[in-house]
C-alpha cells in the first residue's frame, strides 16, 4: 500500500487539508522538492497534508503507532472556524501512538486487550505541528482501558472555536459485556451492553472533556437501542 486519501477540509482562505492512511515511504510534495514520510514498519498510519490556496504544497504530518498491519484509520477532519487548527479523528489499534513518529507517545492500554481506541489529534494549521496544549502532546483518546471497540467518525465545532464535538460508535468489552468509557484519564461512564453511538464534547484548547456536557459532567453522552448496533456518522451544530 502507498497512500489512500479519505477526506478533505477547506478553510475560509481556500487552503485544503487532506487526510488518509499510508504505508511505506512516500514523498508527499507533489511539486518541486521532497517531503518524505515513513510509516511504522509494516503498518498503515494516518497522514494529514495541506495544499495552500494557490496550489503550492504546504506540509504533511503523520500520526500512528506500533500496531500490526492496519494500525490506524482516519475517519473525520475539521478546520476550526478561526483557521488556526486542524483536527482529525478515527481509530487506532496500536498500543501507543505519537505525532510525527518522534514526539511524546500516548499509551492506548485497551488495545493490548484486543480493543481499538478512538483518537483525536490537533495540529497547527499553519505548519502541521502538534498543538501541545491539547491532550497529551496534541493527542486525546476516548476508550475503555479494559479493551473494547471505540471509533471516532466525525467532528464539529462551535463558531467561537472553543468546543469540539466528536461522534462515532463504541461497544462493550468482549470479556465482560460492559462499557467503561473515558476521555483520556477523565471521568469513567458505564454505558449499555450493546454498540451505541456517542457524542463527546472537548475543550478545543486542552482536549479535556467539557464538564457542562454529558453524563455526570464527563463530556460523554451516548444513545442506542436495545439489541441493535447504532453508529454516529455525522455531527453538526445550529447557529445557537
Amino acid at each position: 500500500m502507498q497512500f489512500l486519501p479519505h477526506l478533505v477540509a477547506v478553510d475560509s482562505s481556500g487552503n485544503r487539508y487532506a487526510t488518509g492512511i499510508f504505508g511505506g515511504t512516500i514523498d508527499f510534495n507533489p511539486n518541486v522538492g521532497v517531503d518524505s514520510k515513513t510509516a511504522t514498519a509494516g503498518n498503515e498510519n494516518v497522514c494529514v497534508t495541506r495544499i495552500n490556496a494557490d496550489g503550492t504544497y504546504g506540509w504533511t504530518q503523520v500520526f500512528g503507532g506500533s500496531g500490526t498491519g492496519f494500525s490506524e484509520n482516519a475517519q473525520g477532519i475539521l478546520v476550526s472556524p478561526d483557521g488556526s487548527s486542524v483536527y482529525v479523528t478515527g481509530e487506532t489499534y496500536s498500543t501507543s501512538i505519537q505525532i510525527s513518529g518522534t514526539g511524546t507517545a500516548l499509551p492506548c492500554p485497551g488495545n493490548a486487550l484486543s480493543g481499538c481506541t478512538a483518537f483525536i489529534i490537533a495540529l497547527n494549521a499553519s505548519n502541521g505541528t502538534a498543538k501541545t496544549s491539547f491532550g497529551t502532546a496534541g493527542m486525546q483518546i476516548f476508550a475503555d482501558s479494559r479493551g473494547a471497540v471505540y471509533i471516532g467518525e466525525a467532528l464539529a465545532m462551535n463558531s467561537s472555536s472553543a468546543t469540539l464535538y466528536v461522534t462515532g460508535q463504541y461497544g462493550p468489552n468482549g470479556a465482560t459485556g460492559t462499557t467503561h468509557a473515558q476521555i483520556g484519564s477523565g471521568t469513567v461512564v458505564s454505558g449499555p451492553t450493546n454498540y451505541c453511538a456517542f457524542i463527546i464534547a472537548l475543550d478545543a484548547t486542552t482536549g479535556l472533556g467539557k464538564a457542562t456536557f454529558g453524563v455526570s459532567g464527563s463530556g460523554i453522552d451516548y444513545f442506542g437501542a436495545s439489541g441493535a448496533s447504532v453508529w454516529g456518522l455525522g455531527v453538526t451544530l445550529d447557529t445557537t
